[in-house]
């Protein structure tokens, strides 16, 4: 069994590697790269979120219109009815707001 040992060259060492203008700049575009490559991904993972909070809350207001429409007075329609239409427009909102921050 034989061990090599090899010196370090400039390429594969820390610090000696960020004094190489050269090397330093091709790290730096990989890491932008990478970081660009990590928004993308992200941004297309948050997008399907809102995606599903949309669908999911659009069953949930469904859910108490018809809950709305089912109740036996007038007040209660009224109530379900309004609060139904506020916390859609709110969420409407929110998505809109999320949305355009990812932008």
């Amino acid at each position: 069994m034989s061990v090599t040992v090899t010196k370090p060259t400039n390429a594969t060492h820390p610090r000696k590697a960020a004094a190489t203008p050269h090397v330093a700049t091709q790290a730096a575009e990989q890491a932008a790269e990478s970081i660009e490559r990590a928004g993308t991904t992200v941004g297309k993972a948050v997008n399907r979120v809102l995606d599903r909070y949309e669908q999911n809350f659009a069953r949930f207001v469904a859910l108490e219109h018809k809950a709305a429409n089912a109740a036996h007075f007038d007040w209660m329609k009224s109530t379900l009815n309004l609060h139904a239409t506020f916390i859609e427009d709110l969420s409407a909102v929110y998505v809109k707001t999320t949305r355009a921050a990812l932008k």
